[in-house]
């Protein structure tokens, strides 16, 4: 596990927890196949390349954030920008692992309809925070190479969303 004490890897251990608890999910990608960033156990993270059964892949990214201090009177905020990237390993869309690539697709929609359940819980030491605000903004769907040069060509799909994970004012500026 990352750091707990930092807001941002809390958050995405938690977006983890959420898309872990989805059956369908864990049934359509392998452990080895969800690719931790917050991991602090494995020496190679995102292997290149891959055979079939290493696919579909998962990934969930961090790709930006924007502080807001004092975006109240008591309250602070950072929002996050999310992404899962899935990749298929497979161009076909009539086979076995083409099917797994909509059943993740559709397990993480699932998932994503139950946010309150799972980052409800999260906090930032033992100060007051939580996150105020989850949205899924778009979902694209490509085929082409997928992130290493050593990668099959194949169908990838990206979510995209934000969070708002807020805080006592006083509590960012005494710790």
């Amino acid at each position: 596990m990352a750091d707990p004490t930092n807001p941002e890897w809390r958050f995405v251990d938690l977006f983890w927890d959420m898309l872990e608890a989805e059956t369908l999910f864990t049934n359509a990608v392998a452990a080895d196949s969800r690719i931790k960033y917050t991991d602090l156990t494995k020496r190679t993270i995102e292997p290149d390349g891959g055979h079939a059964a290493d696919y579909p892949r998962v990934r969930v990214r961090k790709t930006g954030s924007r502080p807001r201090a004092y975006r109240t009177s008591n309250s602070s905020c950072i929002i996050i920008n999310w992404a899962v990237d899935i990749e298929s390993g497979d161009r076909r869309m009539s086979t076995e692992d083409a099917n797994k690539f909509a059943d993740v697709k559709f397990a993480i929609y699932k998932s994503l309809s139950r946010w309150k359940t799972y980052l409800s819980s999260f906090t930032w030491g033992d100060n007051t925070a939580g996150v105020s605000r989850f949205v899924s903004k778009e979902t694209q769907d490509v085929i082409g190479p997928n992130r290493g040069s050593r990668s099959p060509i194949g169908w990838t799909s990206v979510w995209q969303g934000e969070a708002e994970l807020w805080f006592t004012t006083s509590d960012i500026v005494s710790t």
